[in-house]
C-alpha cells in the first residue's frame, strides 16, 4: 500500500498557501517545521491563517518574512489530531525598494542630469542590477487637447483610435538612455546601495513640458519628474 502524498503549502513568503486538498477549517489544528524556516527554528509551530469560507471548507494560509529564502522545507501539519507530512513551498519573490521617491527634476534639452539613487533589495533573492538603463518621457499636458481634437475629427477621414495617438504623440518626450554607476552589480536579500545614475535630457524633449519619466530596474520602475527649461 502506497504511503499517503505528502500536503503541499507553496506561494511566495506572504502569501504561502495550501494546495489542492479540500479542509473544513475544524480539521486544521498546527503546522510545525521540520527545519530551520525564516524565523523559525526546527520544530517551531508556525502560525496558521485560516480562513472558513461559505462551503465549510478552510483556506489555509501562512505569512513568512519577506526575504525567507525560495526552496522546499520539511513539515507537518495536524488535521484533527492526526499528524500528516507536509512540504512547504517558498518561491522566489524578487523585490526592490528604490529612493527617493517623488522626484521632481528641471532641466535643459541635451542637458546632462546626475540623480544619486539608493537601491535596497527587499526581496529573498539575489537582484542583478545593470549597468544601462533605458526609458521614456511622455507628458500628460497633452491628454485634453488630443482628446478634444480627436473628438471634433471626421471618423470617416481617419479612424478616432489612429487619430488619438496621432495626437498624442506631441506628448513623447525621447529615450532616455541612462548609466548606472556604483560599486556593486548585484544586490544580496537585504543588501542596500548607492548608485548615480547619469543621463541627457532628449534634444526633442519641449520646453515648457512636464514630463513623466520611466526608467526600468530589472523588473521595477523609476519614475520621476522633469520640467524642461
Amino acid at each position: 500500500m502506497s504511503s499517503p502524498q505528502p500536503l503541499i503549502l507553496t506561494g511566495p513568503p506572504r502569501r504561502i498557501q495550501l494546495m489542492n486538498h479540500e479542509l473544513a477549517s475544524t480539521q486544521v489544528s498546527q503546522l510545525t517545521t521540520l527545519e530551520a524556516l525564516g524565523p523559525f527554528a526546527k520544530n517551531e509551530a508556525i502560525p496558521l491563517r485560516v480562513r472558513q469560507r461559505a462551503n465549510q471548507l478552510a483556506d489555509v494560509k501562512i505569512r513568512l518574512p519577506l526575504d525567507t529564502p525560495p526552496g522546499q522545507y520539511q513539515a507537518q501539519l495536524y488535521l484533527d489530531g492526526s499528524q500528516h507530512e507536509a512540504i512547504i513551498q517558498v518561491e522566489a519573490a524578487p523585490k526592490m525598494r528604490i529612493l527617493p521617491k517623488g522626484l521632481s527634476l528641471q532641466a535643459a534639452p541635451d542637458e546632462k542630469i546626475s540623480i544619486p539613487l539608493t537601491l535596497e533589495n527587499t526581496g529573498n533573492t539575489q537582484l542583478e542590477i545593470p549597468k544601462t538603463l533605458v526609458g521614456n518621457a511622455f507628458s500628460w499636458q497633452v491628454v485634453p487637447s488630443a482628446l478634444a481634437h480627436t473628438l471634433q475629427s471626421d471618423a470617416e477621414t481617419m479612424p478616432l483610435i489612429e487619430k488619438l495617438l496621432y495626437e498624442l504623440k506631441d506628448g513623447y518626450g525621447g529615450v532616455f538612455k541612462c548609466k548606472l554607476i556604483g560599486r556593486t552589480s548585484q544586490l544580496k536579500t537585504r543588501q542596500r546601495a548607492q548608485y548615480r545614475l547619469e543621463t541627457r535630457v532628449p534634444a526633442e524633449a519641449q520646453p515648457g513640458y512636464q514630463y513623466m519619466v520611466i526608467l526600468h530596474i530589472e523588473r521595477f520602475h523609476f519614475i520621476f519628474e522633469l520640467t524642461v527649461k
